[in-house]
């Protein structure tokens, strides 16, 4: 019988998961560039060559190496900055390979009532549509996330978890590969600006891998069986929660049950409060959950994209006309629009059945006015006051250009 490693570092399976990395990625996420300088689109130039590369290094005498991770910091916020750690294209496909295995038929046994990710047909929308459905019984929120869950993760016990639950154990070796993988060496100042976000050599998972979302249901996977016992109306999608209860006393009982189910993970949430990741919201509150909210409307719940989300996508978005950034991608104009467009479809879609999306695509419109007049000011500079009106139009620039 054909081993497991057999079957994901097959030809067949390394390219399906090539096609699903490609298509579910976004157009700033083909530009995304490991520590070997190719982007998926580099990839996508030969991607049948680059497979039975990859399908030939995973055969081989020592198994498949993966390389380090170029750290991208992202602010949060109060001087403090998200860590997303970007793989090598061809270490993401072996993990999407994985992945895919996995999670086809949950092997592991990861599947229940209240995690989402990972599991296929448990996605973003499914869990903030399952939090809608049961908010209309349940209007009270208890909502929080786990205190930096990631970087808390105790490898040895997620490699017992990894051999206790992953039945195909020729599988083991190239998980705990993936588990392993390090930031790459960076400068000084960048390296400052990691450690202060509470990354340590030795210890947690690296977030903005394939295998991430894995691992944490994996890791998590007694926690959920806790709360289900527990008969908490709970919805988690990686390290953030949301508990639906029918009075304000059930939510602070839920904060206490969840604090100490995860306290036995070696894990914690934040005390409750109005300031805190973890928050009680009254039955007349908009609620957040995963950049969205359950806000109420004659007696029922909408799901809208928040104003904070909304904000934060505006600002990506108009952040994109960086001349020097574009120029190193190797990005003109034509193609500067194209991801632009791009982008926008994603968000769109993304959110297409939330309450707001047309008032969403409004905001997304007007960003990508922002970042071309912003774009071509900066290339014409006062000369543009000068172009008559039918010309502004044609490059994309506001009329009323000043």
């Amino acid at each position: 019988m054909k081993s497991a490693l057999a079957g994901v570092s097959s030809f067949e399976s390394l390219f399906r998961a090539w096609r699903v990395l490609y298509e579910r990625s976004g157009a700033r996420s083909r530009q995304s560039r490991g520590i070997d300088d190719e982007s998926l689109l580099d990839f996508d130039k030969g991607p049948s060559a680059g497979c039975r590369e990859i399908a030939r290094q995973m055969r081989r005498e020592g198994g498949y190496q993966f390389a380090m991770l170029r750290a991208v910091t992202v602010p949060k916020g109060n001087d403090k900055d998200r860590i997303i750690c970007v793989p090598t294209v061809r270490d993401r496909i072996v993990q999407r390979s994985v992945v895919s295995f996995l999670a086809a038929g949950d092997r592991c046994r990861l599947a229940n009532d209240v995690s989402f990710g990972f599991i296929p047909g448990r996605s973003v929308e499914d869990a903030v549509k399952r939090a809608q459905s049961l908010r209309r019984e349940k209007r009270w929120v208890y909502k929080t996330d786990i205190t930096t869950f990631f970087d808390s993760i105790a490898r040895d016990v997620l490699k017992e978890k990894i051999a206790h639950h992953v039945r195909d154990r020729s599988l083991h070796q190239v998980l705990i590969a993936a588990l392993n993988c390090e930031i790459a060496p960076t400068s000084n100042s960048k390296q400052k600006r990691i450690e202060a976000a509470g990354i340590k050599i030795g210890k947690g998972v690296r977030q903005g891998m394939p295998l991430s979302p894995f691992f944490a249901n994996l890791v998590l996977k007694n926690f959920d069986r806790s709360i289900q016992n527990a008969k908490i109306s709970m919805v988690r999608y990686a390290d953030d929660l949301i508990c639906l209860c029918e009075t304000n006393d059930a939510c602070n009982s839920a904060h206490e049950q969840v604090s100490e189910a995860l306290l036995r993970e070696g894990l914690t949430v934040p005390p409750v409060g109005p300031e805190s990741k973890s928050r009680i919201y009254a039955p007349d509150d908009p609620a957040d959950f995963l950049g969205l909210q359950l806000r109420p409307q004659n007696g029922d719940y909408m799901l809208e994209v928040s104003a904070k989300q909304t904000q934060k996508i505006r600002q990506r978005i108009v952040s994109f006309e960086d001349i020097d950034t574009l120029n190193k991608q190797g990005i003109d104009f034509t193609r500067f629009l194209r991801r632009l467009d791009g982008v926008l479809a994603g968000y769109s879609g993304a959110y297409e059945f939330a309450a707001n999306v047309k008032h969403l695509e409004v905001v997304l419109e007007s960003a990508r006015s922002e970042a071309v007049n912003q774009l071509l000011n900066k290339i014409f500079g006062s000369r543009i006051i000068g172009l008559a009106s039918a010309h502004k139009k044609f490059l994309g620039i506001s009329v009323d250009t000043q």
